[in-house]
């Protein structure tokens, strides 16, 4: 480009002027710089700088008056040489905004038409933030400059660089709108997905047309995506409040067909959508159209909110319809016939309306899945209800064509469809249904189930018969289908062949429960086929284990013995065996049944052998029950003596043949009473002491036991006996104290461990080895029960006790009263006492005998020697 004027004038090297009144160190300095400026040549851009730095930062030059025309003299000089420099046009650039002493805008004018610096967004940006805080700037030089910006520098550097200005221009209010909608036409070119912010612009300003194209665009774009995280359905909501609002602003816009756009991929628009659309045809005046949007919104909406809010709109646009014609008719009169009928028809609408809501809602939620069984049952019922027979029928013809025969539950509409025509007296009808049902769903038991109720309910016993019989053959593994058949043959040909060829097949077919052996049997002891009936209960017996085969085997045994009575004893009793064995000799009741049978028909000695087998293997909650019958009997048979055995076995029996510890606490008690009604009080003090040892006095069944021996002591014993009495509560309740102490130690020892469970555990059991050592060792070969404490220890023989038998027990309390035996103390200890004057005295040589060690022989053990090398050393020593 061509060099301006001024600036030609100034590319000759001359140095600036200096005025008189400077100093003569300026002078100097300036003349350096001019000379090393001459040195360097004109060309050289580090010494331009340098002389510029120097001339801004001399405080001789900057205080002068003419320091400003020297400095910009320089960078003419400097630009003169240099026209393309980009560090000395910002440099002067920046210079002379500070000073405000030149032509800011010539000079920007300067540096965009000289060198390229046209090609710098920064020089473009700064000079348009000058002449945009500039007053005196014309909005048409703005917007030119503006453009020519962008038409200087590439479209990389136009988003960052010139169009946040640009934009911020066409937003202010200063700008006439048509400049601004030109503005963002041309940026929503470069930038479509922007259209957001074109649309916030419109609304501000009131272009509410060019607002609704807008949105519409970006709705109708699928592959659009909001930069301000918008959902599709809320830019459609947005447009919607937008067309609603504004209808008349909307221009040429197609709305209906916009917000059709707005549908699902199945063709649905949304509750909102629908009432939105309405809404715009309400507010244009278009009251019919409304009312179709709303009906076909009811319709088509698929899910029971928008059902709602399309309804209360619609219901609510009704009723605001008639008020508005009932307040016009009462201002201008009765006369108008056609406001009459617009009035009459407007009450049936919505009459109608509120009496087809339920059915609306069906729809909806059919809608939502068609393939809802209880859904198409609620429908039928309410089209009986609020149409006619006819309107119910169509409905179920419909549904069990719509709904998937897989659906769970599908053959209740068919069902229900056959029972639309029995409750209306179509009996024929209601046949030809099910028929049609079976065929549709052959392996239904259910279906086949309510047809054959249906024939019986007709009373066509012979047809419900038949059908029960295709159904066994259609649904062999039913059991209700051949519960029904076997029902119905009993009931219309009594015990026959039929009958028992459905038991057999139910039995055959592994689908007979315990019920159904019961039944059969019960059906031939009816007719006194008792043999038959027997078989049947052995069938079942050993089709099932128990606890199924229980209630079985206890028919079958009452059946038996009331049957032959003692009649058949030994098979009684095989049977009574069998079925002990088959419970694993853990039913109480069978002990009991196989009781009281021996009681009638066989001997006494089996009674009691069967309560003692009974009460060895029953379970541990059937024990006590089973021992107080076996008490009772061995009273009624033997007496107290037996009683007193068969008490005695149960204290003394251990789990799990014996008694819980509870239960033997119980028997306890009465084995006392037992005996306390005999007059043995010290038996029955010896009983309760036994006892005691199970009955923790802070449980509540251990303070019962507690309170009826010191019952017992206040009636029969002594001041003795009841303290003994305390005494013994007092250990046990330590002892039991003790235990719960240790088992809360361990389990926070275990918690607190963790891990390092074996080598505790092995500690634990070393300790525990020890306390029962020196427990073993205290008590001697005395045995006691644990935590008792004997009224008094004596050991006459403390040598028997073994290693902690002769040791002594150190008592800090004892009083050393240093008494000597008669024979003047020891051998072994010197006359003179103390500690000192031991004398050991060496063991005759004769007292070892051959076990005396030779001289010279080692310390070390003998090696094993094997009997070939024993024989091999005896030929040696012979030869």
């Amino acid at each position: 480009l061509a060099l301006s004027p001024r600036s030609r004038a100034h590319t000759t090297h001359r140095p600036p002027t200096i005025m008189a009144s400077e100093s003569t160190a300026a002078t100097t300095s300036l003349r350096e710089w001019e000379s090393e400026l001459e040195r360097v040549g004109p060309y050289h851009l580090k010494t331009w700088i340098k002389y510029l730095d120097h001339l801004e930062g001399s405080s001789s030059i900057s205080s002068s008056s003419s320091s400003v025309s020297v400095i910009a003299e320089t960078f003419d000089r400097a630009l003169g040489h240099l026209p393309g420099s980009y560090k000395l046009w910002r440099r002067y650039l920046r210079w002379a905004q500070s000073t405000q002493t030149t032509d800011y805008e010539s000079l920007f004018s300067r540096c965009l038409s000289t060198g390229g610096m046209h090609k710098y967004p920064v020089i473009w940006t700064t000079y348009l933030r000058h002449l945009a805080q500039t007053p005196t700037t014309t909005i048409t030089t703005l917007r030119r400059t503006f453009d020519r910006a962008l038409r200087s520098l590439p479209v990389t550097q136009h988003s960052r660089h010139v169009w946040p200005l640009y934009l911020d221009f066409a937003q202010h209010r200063a700008t006439p709108t048509p400049t601004s909608l030109r503005v963002y036409r041309r940026y929503l070119k470069l930038h479509p997905t922007h259209k957001e912010e074109f649309v916030e612009f419109c609304r501000s300003r009131g272009l509410h047309a060019e607002a609704c194209a807008a949105l519409a665009e970006c709705v109708g774009d699928p592959n659009f995506v909001s930069l301000r995280g918008k959902t599709r359905h809320q830019l459609w909501l947005e447009l919607v409040e937008l067309v609603t609002r504004h209808p008349d602003a909307t221009g040429d816009l197609n709305v209906p067909a916009v917000l059709r756009r707005g549908a699902s991929p199945a063709g649905l628009l949304s509750g909102r959508l629908y009432v939105a659309l309405a809404d715009y045809y309400i507010r244009r005046s278009h009251f019919a159209l409304a009312r179709d949007t709303y009906a076909e919104a009811l319709g088509r909406v698929a899910s029971v909110r928008d059902f709602s809010l399309v309804f209360d709109a619609y219901a609510q646009f009704l009723e605001s319809l008639i008020s508005a014609l009932l307040a016009r008719d009462g201002g201008e009169g009765q006369d108008d016939p056609g406001a009459a009928e617009d009035l009459d028809l407007l009450m049936e609408v919505l009459e109608s309306l509120v009496h087809r809501r339920p059915l609306l809602l069906n729809a909806c939620l059919l809608r939502q899945n068609v393939n809802s069984v209880h859904e198409w049952l609620k429908r039928a019922k309410l089209a009986e209800e609020l149409e006619s027979p006819e309107s119910a029928a169509r409905v179920f013809a419909e549904a069990v064509k719509t709904v998937k025969t897989s659906t769970s539950g599908y053959h209740r509409l068919w069902v229900g469809f056959a029972l639309l025509y029995e409750s209306n007296s179509a009996a024929e009808d209601c046949g030809r249904i099910f028929e049609r049902a079976v065929v549709a769903l052959p392996s239904c038991d259910a279906l086949w189930l309510a047809y054959a109720e249906a024939e019986i309910r007709a009373g066509r016993h012979a047809e419900a018969l038949a059908v029960l019989r295709r159904a066994a053959s259609s649904c062999p593994k039913s059991l209700s289908v051949h519960a029904l058949l076997a029902d119905l043959t009993e009931s219309l040909s009594g015990l026959g062949d039929d009958l028992r060829g459905v038991y057999a097949a139910m039995i055959d077919r592994k689908i007979a429960t315990p019920q159904t052996f019961l039944n059969y049997a019960a059906i031939l002891e009816e007719h006194r086929y008792f043999e038959d009936a027997f078989r049947v209960y052995e069938t079942g017996c050993h089709a099932f284990r128990p606890p199924h085969a229980s209630p079985i085997w206890r028919t079958y045994l009452a059946k038996f013995v009331g049957r032959y009575a003692g009649k058949k004893v030994e098979r009684a009793r095989d049977l009574f065996r069998s079925a002990i064995a088959e419970h694993d000799h853990r039913d109480a009741g069978l002990y009991e049944q196989y009781a009281s049978f021996e009681e009638a028909h066989g001997l006494a000695k089996n009674v009691m052998a069967i309560y003692d087998a009974g009460v060895r293997s029953c379970g541990p909650g059937d024990k006590l029950a089973l021992l107080e019958s076996w008490v009772s009997k061995a009273k009624a048979f033997y007496g107290v003596s037996r009683m007193r055995q068969i008490y005695q076995a149960a204290v003394e029996g251990e789990p799990p043949e014996g008694l819980r510890d509870a239960d033997v606490r119980e028997v306890c008690l009465r084995y006392a009473r037992l005996e306390r009604g005999l007059g043995e009080v010290d038996r029955a003090r010896a009983i309760l002491r036994h006892g005691s040892q199970l009955a923790n006095p802070k449980d509540p069944s251990g303070r019962a036991y507690w309170d009826e021996w010191n019952k017992f002591e206040v009636d029969h014993g002594n001041e003795d006996t009841f303290r003994e009495m305390l005494r013994i509560k007092r250990s046990v309740l330590a002892f039991y104290s003790q235990a719960n102490q240790h088992a809360t130690t361990a389990a926070a020892a275990a918690a607190a461990t963790g891990e390092r469970g074996g080598a505790a555990a092995d500690e634990m059991a070393a300790l525990e080895a020890e306390v029962e050592g020196q427990n073993g060792a205290a008590a001697g070969d005395q045995a006691r029960i644990p935590g008792f404490v004997k009224a008094e220890t004596i050991n006459n023989n403390p040598d028997e006790g073994g290693a902690a038998g002769t040791e002594e027990q150190n008592n800090p309390e004892d009083i050393d009263l240093d008494l000597d035996d008669d024979d003047g103390g020891d051998a072994g200890v010197e006359e003179g006492g103390g500690e000192e004057g031991v004398r050991q005295k060496a063991i005759p040589e004769g007292v070892f005998g051959s076990l005396k060690r030779k001289e010279g022989a080692s310390d070390e053990k003998p090696t094993f020697v094997g009997a070939a090398e024993r024989f091999k050393r005896a030929r040696q020593g012979g030869e």
